[in-house]
């Protein structure tokens, strides 16, 4: 079907308020006319009785698909009027156009049409001077007490446990078996019964226990003691059976077992994938200044960002700043559904809270999103193939342990972003004026 001669459509653009406009298309009765005769003739290849395909009076078929003609008309015009738009480059728009008016008129024969479309542009903003941001961040220094301490917590990993005779020691693990005071006549759902009764369990002396309080009262004991314990559940106890009440137990301690750090030598390195225990600490040593460089730049690229969201003064897209609240909001809600439900009041000021809160991370978002959008753009910045690849790979990985359908388009579009962001905070990490710190660790 051939297109309009949008040469001949009068536009208006109007701006509502600060990043947000209308454009009003004004059709001339030709271009109807012509566009109504395009689907006339598309539905002569109806099939209708006493007429071979194609061959049907164009009357018979205005009198027989008229609606239909006229409503794929009035849709066509509106899509091919708005293409025009999306493919100009005078206005840049940052939400899909949507239909302005409440009720768009039906096209007629030999009448003009005229409709609007509303939508949010990119916003317009002065760049404040790129080079020479000043930071301050914390120096790669992996020292050997550094490493000792990576590998510390690498043997307690691999830990074992030994059974020991001597009295219990915090982080020792117990084999220990209890019992509750309870009335006679009082019902213990299924739920607690574990925590009431159990001839056999393991406690370690580490905080916190399974039964609250458990820590002073069992650190001193040995083999073969047993001790009587008053317990007293808080009142946010994950069982309600027994919040706030307080309950006797009798225990008696059958084993006391240390956790013995397995020891770092060859033959651990060898468990670990390497040579020897040299080439372990050498490994454990390029790790730690990974993560140290990661670390360094964090402090850098959050530090740059401050500085843009602080140095932005523009307008943002109303309202791609409302989807923006919106989809925070939504994410800290779902933060606190495992939170204690809460009611009325004081449900409604966490509410108030939590939309303040998201309204002010919304325009940080995307004050950050634009200016570094910008800065690529001027400073012609993108993204090399293997980071966007990288990004990709990981949102795939995510969706896939989330469980959700992942578009590849929206990934790759999403991919493409991202990484064009590192691009730029990285750059602007090279022209930076950075202030190293000492490491206090």
């Amino acid at each position: 079907m051939p297109t309009l001669d949008t040469a001949n459509i009068e536009r208006t653009t109007t701006e509502i308020e600060p990043c947000h406009y209308t454009v009003k298309f004004d059709v001339p009765a030709t271009e109807v006319n012509q566009a109504v005769k395009n689907l006339v003739n598309k539905y002569k290849s109806a099939k209708i009785p006493g007429f071979r395909p194609g061959k049907t009076p164009a009357a018979l078929i205005r009198k027989r698909f008229d609606k239909e003609i006229m409503d794929e008309a009035r849709q066509y015009i509106i899509n091919e009027s708005v293409q025009l738009l999306l493919t100009d480059d005078t206005v840049k728009p940052v939400t899909a156009p949507r239909i302005a008016d409440d009720d768009v008129p039906q096209v007629t024969d030999n009448s003009d049409f005229s409709f609007s479309v509303e939508f949010d542009v990119q916003p317009e903003m002065e760049l404040p001077e790129l080079h020479g941001i000043k930071v301050a961040a914390t120096v790669v220094q992996v020292t050997d007490s550094h490493v000792a301490d990576y590998l510390d917590g690498l043997a307690k990993q691999q830990a074992g446990l030994e059974k020991v005779e001597r009295a219990a020691a915090e982080d020792d693990i117990l084999k220990v078996g209890y019992k509750a005071q309870m009335q006679a006549d009082e019902a213990v759902p299924v739920s607690a019964q574990g925590l009431l009764d159990n001839e056999e369990t393991w406690i370690r002396l580490t905080e916190p226990t399974d039964i609250p309080g458990l820590l002073p009262a069992l650190t001193g004991k040995s083999a073969g003691d047993k001790t009587d314990v008053s317990i007293t559940y808080p009142d946010d106890f994950r069982e309600a059976f027994l919040a706030t009440k307080t309950i006797l137990y009798s225990f008696t301690i059958q084993e006391v077992h240390a956790v013995a750090p397995a020891e770092l030598d060859d033959e651990f390195a060898k468990k670990m994938g390497l040579d020897d225990y040299e080439a372990l600490k050498e490994a454990v040593r390029s790790q730690i200044e990974s993560t140290q460089k990661q670390e360094r730049n964090r402090e850098i690229g959050d530090q740059i960002g401050k500085f843009l969201i602080d140095s932005g003064d523009f307008p943002l897209p109303p309202s791609v700043l409302k989807e923006e609240t919106n989809r925070i909001l939504y994410e800290r809600m779902m933060e606190q559904r495992g939170a204690e439900p809460q009611s009325g009041q004081k449900m409604k000021d966490e509410l108030e809270a939590m939309s303040g809160e998201a309204d002010k991370d919304a325009n940080e978002r995307l004050t950050l999103r634009y200016t570094l959008q910008a800065i690529s753009e001027k400073e012609q910045i993108k993204a090399d193939d293997e980071r966007v690849n990288m990004h990709a790979q990981m949102m795939m990985q995510q969706a896939q342990a989330q469980r959700q359908e992942a578009d590849p388009q929206t990934i790759q579009q999403l991919a493409v972003t991202n990484a064009t962001t590192d691009a730029v905070l990285e750059k602007l990490a090279e022209w930076a004026e950075i202030t190293d710190i000492d490491r206090q660790d």
